[in-house]
């Protein structure tokens, strides 16, 4: 259960936090936008504190902080480990772009200027655009942070919900910098938000095959193995690993919510 409450810069952002810490049992996580300074963070998890201390409660209610400003990127390692209360950090690229200053309003998409044509500045033609993905400096820099921290790392959201198949791709784009997850801010999205995060049977074979492997190597003395070509090393192992946490999880949640898992 996460709730998204006002942010520090207006004057709701206190009573939002004390409301919702004294008044909602139920609560996880909360969001807290337009993160820009270490401080920022330090004021609601004091404001937790406090309410936690006044009622009781022994439960723990974390924070996520939405990293949507320059400052708040450039601030990101001090955010990053100000509070043992902070669990995630998520990108926000609508009003990151409006404080850049770029054109493109649809948010989260791909910018079809933001592109170069090889070989056009010396008046060769013929060449292919090729495209770059505007996004690229500011999510990289928040998986980094998060993984480099311990927190889990959320991508934005994608605002043309009708164009599932661009979700889509923005959603496998986040998940080969390592996010964890993407928002949705319609239905539409969530079973392609599921899909994508989770790992495929593919990615999880490859993995059994890896663990299985490289064990047995162990056992041999070996450090290293060859499978279909490919030399595979501790790094693989831990990457498996990983992975096979990840479906272990996501079956784990799909049984909590009455579905059976595939």
């Amino acid at each position: 259960m996460a709730v998204r409450i006002n942010g520090i810069a207006t004057t709701q952002m206190y009573k939002d936090v004390i409301a919702l810490a004294e008044q909602c049992p139920r609560l996880d996580l909360i969001v807290q936008p337009m993160v820009e300074h270490a401080w920022h963070v330090q004021c609601v998890a004091t404001l937790l504190d406090q309410v936690q201390r006044s009622t009781g409660n022994p439960r723990t209610i974390a924070i996520e902080a939405i990293i949507e400003t320059p400052l708040g990127l450039e601030n990101l390692r001090e955010i990053a480990q100000v509070s043992p209360r902070l669990e995630a950090l998520s990108f926000g690229a609508g009003d990151y772009a409006a404080a850049m200053h770029m054109k493109n309003h649809i948010v989260g998409a791909p910018d079809s200027s933001y592109r170069i044509r090889p070989g056009a500045e010396f008046g060769e033609s013929g060449s292919a655009d090729q495209f770059g993905d505007k996004w690229h400096y500011a999510m990289a820099r928040v998986a980094n942070a998060s993984r480099a921290y311990g927190l889990r790392a959320r991508d934005s959201a994608y605002a043309d919900f009708k164009n599932a198949e661009g979700f889509r791709a923005a959603a496998m784009r986040a998940r080969a910098l390592g996010f964890d997850g993407k928002s949705a801010i319609h239905p539409s999205q969530v079973s392609i938000c599921n899909e994508v995060f989770s790992p495929s049977p593919e990615e999880v074979a490859w993995a059994e095959n890896v663990v299985r492997e490289l064990e047995r190597a162990a056992r041999a003395g070996d450090g290293a193995v060859a499978l279909k070509g490919e030399m595979v090393d501790e790094a693989h192992i831990k990457l498996a690993r990983g992975i096979l946490e990840e479906h272990k999880s996501a079956k784990q949640k799909q049984t909590e919510i009455g579905t059976q898992p595939s």
